[in-house]
């Protein structure tokens, strides 16, 4: 099975790295319209786009299980922590310039814990409504090549990461109640979204 990692604290000084469970992550895009009436009638509409919930199963041994319980200490409390679905990439960054709709050719600002064939999302830095997967084809010092070109534009300072990886995320979850298998680990379901 593959490991999938929670970071978090000031600085993100802590992780954890655990076993992802049989079910994998399920994620589900989600788009939420709220209604707001007030007293004089006046009606506002307010959409949110783009946001993604996250489903995991995971394995916690006894070794780990003392981190788990300090990372929930600090999830629960309403602080955001980023996950990783694959340990190894965590890897998030910027576009170091704007680029335009069918762009193939992207300056990022470090490109350095990418590789070619790594499958990024980019999300627009003034519309979280604007956002698609890309895979890599090739990396020259800051600029990544795409396999294809964007479907849309994107401005300085656009989100570029791995396509698994949530750098702010917040708990959907009001309990945390790790079971105890006769395996000799613990197996518990985190749900949680994508901070935007």
């Amino acid at each position: 099975m593959p490991n999938c990692k929670l970071i978090w604290g000031s600085s993100a000084s802590h992780s954890l790295t655990l076993e992802v469970g049989r079910r994998g992550l399920q994620t589900t895009y989600r788009q939420e319209k709220f209604v707001n009436i007030a007293a004089s009638g006046k009606r506002e509409t307010i959409n949110q786009f783009g946001t993604q919930d996250m489903e995991i199963d995971v394995y916690i041994t006894e070794n780990n299980y003392r981190d788990a319980v300090a990372w929930w200490a600090w999830a629960r409390q309403g602080k955001v922590f980023a996950f990783a679905n694959s340990a190894s990439n965590t890897a998030a960054t910027t576009l170091a310039s704007a680029v335009s709709a069918s762009t193939t050719s992207i300056s990022v600002a470090a490109a350095s814990s990418f590789a070619a064939s790594d499958e990024v999302l980019i999300r627009s830095a003034t519309n979280d409504d604007v956002f698609e997967l890309a895979k890599i084809s090739a990396i020259s010092g800051s600029t990544v090549t795409l396999t294809s070109g964007t479907n849309y534009a994107y401005t300085t300072g656009s989100i570029f990461r791995h396509s698994d990886y949530w750098a702010e995320c917040i708990m959907l979850d009001t309990s945390f109640g790790p079971r105890q298998t006769d395996a000799g680990f613990y197996n518990h379901t985190l749900r949680f979204t994508e901070a935007l």
